[in-house]
């Protein structure tokens, strides 16, 4: 009786989609209105983006107020003034989102509930331009970072710290405690307790390898953004 309810539930749910969806004269489906503002990840080309202006790539380009004031309403000044930085300000900047993973603003829910996702929410900088301090609001830049590995076990240091310790050496003659020769000691005598080695004092072996960046494995797209109803 479940599975039957279930499947039942499903043909709603489907039928509930399709009818969300419109029809042209040509029976092509049109995919319902999407607010200004939305951001998604393109897979094509440029040149496929819908050219009506309709859609804009995140590229950090300068607009003017007038040609889209509803995007204007949504973003606003945000991501920097755009080529009139005048007094008039009758222009504005899309956000840059070339080379950026997109995250999540890290913070209390509607209900009070902190995530904790974001360590180092305080090292976030606007993107305006100005590199100010940005601290949890919309559209600031977080730099890359490397945390200190989880399983620190498993990081091996590089060999280049080689150094050298003076006493005791093999001076050639047998004994439990040899000491060394060349103007450091006479030769050939057998000692009770061994001779200590100088320390070579604090020092760091840096890890060798690795790339350039810190990063998940991804795939290339385009990020645009809804500029027009």
């Amino acid at each position: 009786m479940k599975s039957g309810l279930g499947f039942i539930c499903g043909i709603a749910i489907c039928l509930f989609c399709l009818s969300s969806l419109t029809k042209t004269s040509n029976s092509q489906l049109i995919v319902p209105a999407t607010p200004v503002g939305l951001v998604m990840a393109f897979p094509g080309d440029k040149n496929k983006i819908p050219g009506d202006g309709k859609w804009l790539l995140c590229e950090g380009q300068s607009k003017k107020i007038a040609d889209y004031q509803e995007l204007f309403q949504v973003i606003g000044w945000t991501y920097g003034l755009g080529a009139d930085s005048s007094g008039n300000r009758t222009t504005f900047q899309l956000p840059d989102y070339r080379g950026y993973f997109l995250r999540g603003v890290s913070g209390k829910n509607d209900e009070g509930k902190n995530d904790n996702r974001d360590p180092e929410v305080d090292k976030r900088r606007a993107s305006d331009g100005t590199n100010a301090s940005g601290g949890k609001s919309i559209g600031t830049i977080q730099d890359d970072s490397t945390r200190l590995p989880r399983y620190p076990n498993e990081f091996k240091t590089d060999k280049s710290g080689i150094h050298s310790h003076l006493d005791p050496t093999f001076s050639g003659y047998p004994g439990p405690h040899e000491v060394a020769v060349d103007g450091r000691g006479p030769a050939g005598i057998d000692y009770n307790s061994s001779a200590s080695t100088n320390d070579s004092g604090e020092h760091f072996h840096k890890v060798v390898g690795g790339d350039k960046e810190t990063r998940p494995k991804n795939v290339y797209v385009y990020w645009i953004i809804k500029a027009k109803p």
